[in-house]
């Protein structure tokens, strides 16, 4: 397994499903503080619905980060590199695994630690490829009435699913001890820490202003911007 040294720690933000053209505040503070701290900024999953809307509606992520992971609204690497065309500042990726002086982090979306995605996700990537390529217009009117940007823009999506998030981190927990790493998560729109042996983060909700940042000691704690 080949780690990405670190030294100076990171910082994680997920789940911002952003609006095509849409400028979120976090992610220009997330920039910021990363640029000032000399740390690499990780965009962990479900940026762009890609899967509800489409390849072609949407553009760069303004600001860039260091690193962008595929998340499950994402659907493929290669869909959200070709959304990202001329960005040559960010490596895309499908999990990161990170040595900050020795301390071993490990970071992906999470969708692959849930019952649902985890089993499905190559099929309902397949199904949506379906409805974006033949169906298109139907599709995004589909998802759109099941999920609403515009209502996610204004309340945010923090606690969505905590009715699972037990079952997920504990999941995630598991993994990571087994793995002998700790590991930063998104995916559950839920910020949280977990210690048993091993630390496990869930970096929340971008639209609530929320992070996740590990420092140059290798610690992980939860970090929350001001205003979205």
């Amino acid at each position: 397994m080949k780690r990405i040294p670190m030294p100076n720690g990171f910082m994680v933000v997920s789940d911002a499903h952003l609006i095509p053209g849409e400028r979120l505040a976090t992610l220009a503070k997330a920039r910021q503080y990363c640029d000032t701290a000399g740390t690499p900024l990780i965009y962990n999953g479900d940026m762009k619905d890609i899967l509800l809307l489409g390849v072609d509606c949407y553009g760069r992520i303004d600001p860039h980060a260091d690193y962008a992971i595929c998340g499950n609204h994402e659907g493929k690497l290669a869909w959200y590199k070709k959304t990202e065309k001329g960005n040559k500042r960010t490596k895309f990726v499908n999990k990161l695994d990170i040595d900050v002086h020795g301390t071993y982090w490990h970071v992906e979306h999470g969708d692959a630690f849930t019952l649902d995605w985890g089993l499905f996700r190559p099929v309902l990537t397949v199904v949506a490829w379906i409805g974006l390529t033949f169906f298109k217009k139907r599709w995004s009117k589909w998802c759109l009435k099941h999920w609403s940007p515009k209502e996610a823009k204004q309340a945010g999506e923090t606690g969505k699913w905590k009715e699972m998030t037990g079952f997920i981190h504990e999941t995630e927990l598991r993994w990571c001890k087994k793995h002998k790493t700790n590991g930063v998560f998104g995916h559950t729109h839920y910020a949280e820490i977990k210690e048993d042996g091993v630390v496990v983060a869930d970096c929340g909700d971008a639209r609530d202003g929320q992070a996740v940042i590990v420092d140059k000691e290798g610690k992980a704690r939860l970090h929350t911007f001001n205003s979205i």
